[in-house]
């Protein structure tokens, strides 16, 4: 007997033992479900599944992992492989659902030009922010993101060529309250006032228009 193992990557499913053919899909909301089917599983004995590292601890709770559109539970560990034996047939269709949780991301903190700021991924997509979803009378530079940030989820299929959104309420501090002098400036009490803001995916920024764009925020704790 054979297995075929299919190794799960952010952005595509890699067949490997070339002698078995196979055909994967993804869809979903940018790959949030990766399905196999049409594979001569009636050779095989066992299909090894790698899930992948930026699911992280939500595998546990949330993957879910189905035959024939029913739930099969198996134990599974990030960047390990989990084995599903079974008596296969022809025809038979895997589907794994992935958690695709947003994330707001620190660099280490000896990273100068990172520090006390966020970047903002979903399952494995680094999101954006341009100064095209910024209000016009905002400072692109004010905006700051609050720690306990809430987001919505949103596929919007007329824009970009369809990509999924991140949409929150973001903090604007104002830093021109103050007087200049030099260049610089006292710290103020001026407070924060809330504005919506979009998110995009990275992959996608610069095709509208020439904004300014950003991946890393300051985050407000």
């Amino acid at each position: 007997m054979r297995s075929l193992s299919i190794a799960l990557t952010i952005f595509s499913i890699a067949v490997l033992f070339n002698s078995v053919t196979s055909r994967a899909e993804t869809a979903k909301r940018d790959y949030g479900v990766i399905k196999n089917q049409d594979s001569p599983y009636a050779k095989l004995k066992s299909v090894d599944l790698k899930e992948v590292h930026w699911t992280d601890g939500f595998w546990a709770e949330n993957a879910k992992l189905t035959i024939n559109r029913k739930s099969v539970k198996v134990p599974c560990k990030p960047a390990s492989y989990t084995a599903i034996e079974r008596k296969w047939a022809a025809g038979d269709v895997i589907e794994l659902d992935l958690p695709m949780p947003v994330r707001m991301i620190m660099a280490d903190p000896r990273v100068e030009q990172t520090r006390n700021q966020v970047a903002v991924m979903r399952g494995p997509v680094v999101y954006c922010l341009e100064s095209i979803d910024v209000p016009q009378e905002i400072r692109f530079e004010d905006i700051c993101l609050a720690a306990n940030a809430k987001w919505k989820v949103q596929h919007e299929p007329e824009l970009l060529g369809g990509v999924t959104v991140l949409k929150t309420k973001a903090m604007v501090i104002d830093k021109t309250t103050a007087k200049d002098v030099g260049g610089y400036r006292q710290v103020s009490d001026a407070r924060p006032r809330r504005i919506d803001i979009r998110m995009i995916p990275y992959y996608a920024w610069n095709n509208r228009q020439e904004p300014k764009m950003t991946v890393w925020l300051p985050v407000r704790w």
